[in-house]
């Protein structure tokens, strides 16, 4: 159904555009009849008008998203403030820290609206590791259109310390509701700087004791 309305629009949007290509070809032959290139610019204004415009506009803005991304994706990456042993050593030692083992869950119900402040940003709980460490995240949309900075943040519950940061960015054309948005699909082959497989490395080593530093 989506697919047909899409044809369809598509369908008027051309006929309109060549229907304005021969009203302004018409026009530019009788304002300028000796010229004759008076009817080629009319045709040129007919469709800059109704399509053309789109096309220049949505190569500006795909230049823009291109640009902006790759700005921020220099800013991307895995941010240690307090290593595994050290964290090792908060928790108690050897001991607690293998009584403390790994829950991986939801967050329960008295926690679903956690939020905490870092770095003048406020992140809300996403997911609990332990009954220690939870996992808070932010995201905005404070540059342009179809790009959000992100970042995650392992975090102990009872310190109140950041254990280690992951930002990255993300591209979208946006949803079915933001129609025009969703039909950009060029927007989504704008490479993102997302490394998911280096957080969950990194977050790992909390439980495993280890970073591999060359895969972070």
């Amino acid at each position: 159904m989506i697919g047909f309305v899409i044809l369809f629009a598509l369908f008027i949007w051309v006929i309109l555009t060549i229907f304005s290509m021969i009203l302004f070809h018409k026009i530019c032959r009788k304002i300028f009849p000796s010229y004759r290139w008076s009817g080629v610019v009319g045709v040129f204004i007919g469709f800059m008008l109704l399509m053309g415009g789109w096309f220049v506009y949505w190569g500006v803005e795909y230049l823009q998203v291109r640009s902006y991304v790759n700005e921020m994706c220099k800013q991307s990456g895995i941010k240690i403030y307090i290593t595994p042993e050290e964290w090792k050593q908060m928790v108690g030692g050897e001991d607690a820290w293998r009584e403390l083992g790994r829950s991986n869950l939801n967050p329960p119900d008295h926690m679903k609206d956690n939020r905490i402040v870092f770095n003048g940003e406020i992140y809300e709980i996403f997911w609990q590791e332990n009954d220690r460490l939870s996992i808070y995240h932010h995201q905005r949309q404070d540059g342009i259109r179809y790009v959000s900075a992100n970042q995650k943040v392992l975090y102990d519950e009872m310190s109140g310390k950041a254990l280690m940061q992951y930002n990255y960015t993300t591209v979208g054309s946006g949803s079915l509701e933001d129609f025009m948005g969703w039909l950009k699909t060029w927007i989504n082959n704008i490479p993102s700087c997302k490394n998911d497989r280096a957080w969950s490395l990194g977050k790992n080593s909390y439980f495993l004791m280890r970073i591999p530093e060359n895969k972070l």
